[in-house]
């Protein structure tokens, strides 16, 4: 019964962020915006993971605002195996950073609060902040691919605040 309920509250805390995340960005995206698709594994950090044992995955929607300030819509979840209190967990939220780049190479941070689903003995509460860096290349049509390190954390708002860390493949593309 217990099992049932927690899957209950995932779940309902997942269209709660989905609804958030994909229904906000529409009332504000103008013409150049692009998609951008994260992907990749845990990476060994505070919590000694092994590269096998959390997978993740991240979509979202990037605006341009003024020059090489961006803003950032997203929703992902990572896949936790390990056991002993961790768990997989599902995230929602907003990002602004800066975004640069030249002919070929392009390279951005990004930072901003995220909604979680499931705080476990890692991540001590639903908020946490995500900080993202990208280093990669792009094309004449500006899709663009590259290594993209992303971290979750909760600032020291919530404990215990050991952090995950994903390093992985990240795609944008404009639409």
């Amino acid at each position: 019964m217990e099992w049932k309920l927690k899957m209950t509250r995932n779940f309902l805390n997942l269209w709660i962020v989905t609804l958030f995340t994909f229904l906000s960005p529409t009332l504000v995206y103008a013409q150049d915006d692009q998609i951008v698709v994260d992907g990749g594994l845990g990476i060994l950090n505070t919590e000694g993971s092994g590269l096998s044992q959390v997978k993740f995955a991240k979509f979202g929607l990037q605006e341009d605002l003024w020059g090489a300030l961006k803003q950032r819509f997203n929703a992902g979840v990572w896949l936790d195996s390990r056991g002993d209190g961790h768990s997989s967990s599902t995230f929602s939220g907003y990002q602004l950073g800066f975004e640069v780049s030249n002919e070929v190479l392009q390279a951005s941070i990004f930072s901003g609060p995220n909604l979680i689903s499931s705080p476990d003995v890692a991540l001590g509460g639903m908020f946490q902040m995500n900080e993202s860096i990208f280093l990669g290349i792009k094309d004449s049509d500006c899709n663009s691919i590259g290594i993209v390190y992303n971290h979750f954390s909760s600032a020291g708002i919530e404990q215990p605040n050991l952090g995950k860390d994903f390093l992985g493949l990240e795609i944008k593309f404009p639409f």
